[in-house]
């Protein structure tokens, strides 16, 4: 079956970690994973509108921050990548 014309589909490659997170809502919220990755999408495309205004390393944080809190996955390079936010 063909896409509406204003649809297109859109693949990504994830971390591992991504992907279970994912599924770990999905089967909460008994929605299928594609639904839950595109209201994620959504969000994100939201948030973007109002990281751009504080510039990339702002929104660097930002995912870091999310990564970190929201999704419990500990960087491995922790010291790291916060050295190369910061600076």
């Amino acid at each position: 079956m063909p896409l509406p014309a204003d649809k297109v589909v859109l693949s990504v490659v994830v971390d591992r970690e991504v992907k279970e997170a994912l599924e770990k809502i999905a089967a909460e919220m008994q929605m299928s994973v594609s639904l839950v990755a595109k209201n994620v999408l959504y969000v994100g495309l939201d948030s973007l509108n109002i990281y751009q205004k504080f510039g990339v390393l702002k929104l660097a944080k930002f995912f870091r921050t999310f990564k970190k809190n929201v999704l419990n996955i500990e960087l491995e390079n922790d010291d790291e990548e916060q050295e190369q936010i910061t600076t």
